[in-house]
């Protein structure tokens, strides 16, 4: 298996073998499916005449959580997901104290965040798929989601729509870009554990920290109620997410 440790010789390995281990792999759109013939016993497996099953997916899940490479990036991965989740779910209120007469414009950029990050998914996996290379691909655009997301709560603080729109948009680009990269991250890092059991995982994580961190960026908020100086500490509370992941 491979060693938990973080060093650069398995980060180079996660790159040189990626295209050789997707050719060979082959999956039947079903990620149940995919686990399952992934986990089926091998000749001399210890476990053949036990709960093969089971006793291999208790192995894996305890093989990932010594593996320090993929808790780090579960944590950086879910850092970003409660960014995004964060500041879509609490836009008006980050955005009203400086944009008090432009509701249908804050809900127009709400959404716009949101569709920002098909195209900024599809040049995450393109980038991928042409590199090659995990790491750059998340670590770039870790940097560019969290300076465009320090940007953005300058131009907000600054009460200047058109650059917070602008901002906003390619913040949500490169948050949700990190999605589709830090899932092949993860994966390749994890391997030979089943794909499956790391993204579950993860998913399971990063729909967790958003809670407290929404209900965090509330408390910015004296009583509750929108002003300045708390829109402008819940958007630095969000950018610092982005700069921890990073």
């Amino acid at each position: 298996p491979t060693p938990p440790s973080a060093t650069q010789a398995q980060l180079s390995g996660v790159d040189h073998g990626y295209r050789e281990r997707r050719k060979s792999r082959s999956f039947d759109g079903s990620l149940l499916g995919d686990y399952a013939t992934e986990v089926a016993p091998r000749e001399g497996d210890p476990l053949l005449g036990h709960d093969q099953s089971t006793g291999r997916a208790t192995s894996d899940l305890a093989a990932l959580m010594r593996n320090v490479d993929f808790l780090m990036i579960t944590t950086a991965y879910s850092l970003s997901v409660a960014t995004s989740t964060s500041l879509t779910t609490l836009i008006v209120a980050l955005l009203e104290p400086s944009f008090p007469d432009s509701f249908a414009a804050m809900s127009w950029l709400g959404f716009s965040m949101v569709i920002s990050g098909i195209p900024g998914s599809v040049l995450a996996g393109y980038l991928i798929d042409y590199t090659g290379k995990h790491m750059m691909v998340v670590r770039v655009y870790f940097a560019l989601g969290a300076a465009t997301a320090l940007a953005f709560s300058i131009a907000v603080r600054r009460a200047s729509f058109e650059w917070s729109f602008a901002l906003g948009v390619l913040a949500g680009a490169f948050q949700t870009g990190i999605m589709s990269a830090g899932l092949e991250l993860a994966a390749e890092v994890a391997y030979p554990v089943p794909e499956a059991l790391g993204t579950a995982i993860i998913n399971i994580a990063s729909q967790l920290v958003p809670i407290p961190t929404i209900f965090l960026v509330q408390r910015c908020f004296l009583d509750g109620q929108p002003d300045l100086s708390g829109a402008w500490a819940g958007n630095l509370t969000l950018t610092s997410l982005m700069f921890a992941g990073l």
